[in-house]
């Protein structure tokens, strides 16, 4: 997270994790008040009062503290649509009651309890009150207002789940929440004249065993944000490969809309696409689609407007077989077959993109970028591009030191505490300093720079870089990073140094893109934004 005067900035990396998940990140921008000097780029995972993988064992050793005034404690449970289920309010006191979880014995409790089960499936939130009477149900704030620690979960009916199962049609207005990670079987469809509304920071993830897939009949808003976080859509393999789900099909009277999404390893089944519009009206923007097995996204028919959009590491980026497409502003890159491929007449207005070169478009193009076909209008395209958090935030790296740790021409370092991840330290320090323009020095006495290693489940972040008037800070919060790999811990690290040299977010393929990924070495736009910034 990069933290400004004023300003957030926070890298999301929400873990919603089985035993055999590796951790995914996305990211969030998020404007707001801050009483620290500076910037500072957060690495959050999922955050200690939601509950992605539980045993009974866990659900019995308790959930909620209540810390009571030597009033009577209660839980209360509302569902996703913040009802109060009928008969579903939990007093430490009353063995009988029942309510959709097992709570058990905390700071507070009269006895013991391993209470419950009694809830429907489905989403719950479960708050902790004390107070000298039961308060008026449902209606009363008293609960919200003295909560001192609240739980969300979804219940399958006997076991908090890993994952909301998604498994048949979408046939009434829907909502999919945003703190919970979904799981596709199989291929559903969202039925004509019905909505799904997935909201920012909903993770949907597709069963490779099953070919899963989304057909769109009706309408589909999956509209994150930088405030709350991407929706992700993505397999459910730990070691994804392109075509690993059939993709997002929309078809004729289907409308789908996608902003701030990341849609990958896509493309199996009989579409062999990220998304395929066959008729309907499809519109993405703020977008990543990337390594898909064959198109990354696939117009037969009807009409596809993508601005701003990451399109990579696919076979066809962008394929027009029918229908109208536009793609602009977008960065379009190492797409092995094409970039932007037209097999119509009928002209794809793609201009102002960055083709992965300063040359353009290769094929059809002048240059040495994505290849283009005929029938591509590419001219004028981006010639460079590059991810300066300066450049992006003028106001508030008005002074340019509030935005780097970089004082003569060097970084000058101090080890505080880490102890688990100096490996990892020292080849991301490492990968830095062999570009050549900044030093990375070890000082002990005048740091520009401190490492902390801290672990805090409470903390909703793995690691943040912290500008202010110094030394700044990069914090490894090792209670998220102990649940990934080594070589995902070096590129986290090595990314937020990144930052403390004054680079953004850019896109795939990059250190500093916005999924912590396996990547440990520098990518094209990392390095050609580290050469723009220090010649």
């Amino acid at each position: 997270m990069i933290k400004f005067k004023g300003i957030n900035i926070f890298m999301i990396s929400k873990n919603y994790r089985s035993s055999r998940d590796v951790l995914k990140t996305f990211v969030v921008i998020f404007a707001g008040p801050t009483t620290l000097l500076g910037v500072s780029l957060i690495l959050f995972l999922l955050p200690t009062h939601v509950f992605a993988a539980m045993t009974a064992t866990d659900q019995m050793n308790g959930t909620v503290e209540i810390d009571s005034d030597g009033s009577s404690p209660f839980i209360v449970c509302y569902d996703a649509t913040y009802n109060i289920p009928d008969n579903n309010l939990h007093s430490s006191a009353q063995a009988s009651a029942s309510v959709p979880f097992l709570m058990a014995s905390g700071t507070g409790f009269q006895s013991p309890g391993n209470l419950i089960v009694n809830g429907v499936p489905g989403f719950y939130t479960c708050f902790g009150y004390y107070g000298v009477n039961m308060p008026p149900w449902p209606d009363t704030e008293l609960v919200w207002e003295n909560a001192d620690e609240w739980v969300e979960f979804y219940w399958d009916g006997s076991n908090v789940a890993n994952s909301v199962p998604l498994a048949s049609n979408i046939t009434t207005d829907t909502t999919l929440y945003q703190r919970f990670k979904y799981l596709v079987s199989g291929n559903i469809e969202i039925t004509s004249g019905d909505t799904l509304t997935i909201e920012p920071g909903a993770r949907i993830k597709f069963d490779d065993t099953t070919s899963s897939s989304l057909t769109v009949s009706g309408t589909l808003n999956a509209l994150g944000s930088e405030l709350l976080g991407k929706i992700r859509f993505s397999s459910s393999d730990t070691t994804p490969e392109e075509g690993d789900w059939g993709g997002i099909i929309v078809e004729s009277g289907g409308v789908a809309n996608f902003d701030h999404v990341s849609i990958s390893h896509a493309g199996g089944g009989t579409y062999d696409s990220g998304i395929y519009n066959n008729g309907g009206t499809v519109s993405v923007e703020n977008s990543h689609v990337i390594y898909s097995e064959h198109y990354g996204i696939k117009n037969s028919s009807g009409t596809t407007t993508i601005d701003n959009v990451d399109v990579g590491f696919n076979d066809y980026g962008v394929y027009k077989s029918g229908g109208t497409v536009t793609v602009n502003n977008g960065v379009i890159h190492d797409n092995t077959t094409s970039g932007v491929y037209n097999s119509t007449v009928s002209s794809v207005d793609a201009e102002d993109n960055y083709w992965g070169d300063a040359t353009g478009p290769s094929g059809s193009g002048p240059g040495s970028g994505d290849s283009v076909s005929t029938y591509v209008d590419y001219d004028p395209w981006t010639e460079e591009i590059h991810y300066i958090t300066n450049e992006i935030y003028p106001e508030e790296c008005e002074n340019f030191n509030e935005c780097t740790s970089v004082y003569d021409n060097q970084i000058e370092w101090k080890n505080v505490n880490i102890v688990s991840y100096t490996t990892e330290l020292s080849s991301a320090l490492s990968t830095w300093d062999a570009e050549g323009s900044i030093d990375m020095v070890e000082d002990n006495s005048t740091p520009t720079l401190e490492f902390y290693q801290l672990s805090d489940g409470d903390l909703p972040w793995a690691g943040q870089w912290v500008a202010q008037e110094s030394p700044d800070q990069v914090q490894l919060n090792s209670y998220y990073l102990s649940l990934i790999t080594s070589n995902e811990i070096q590129n986290a690290i090595t990314h937020e140094i990144g930052h403390s040299l004054g680079l953004f977010h850019s896109y795939s393929g990059n250190i500093m893109y916005f999924l912590i990924t396996p990547q440990t070495s520098l990518g094209t736009q990392d390095e050609e934004d580290y050469n723009y910034l220090w010649p």
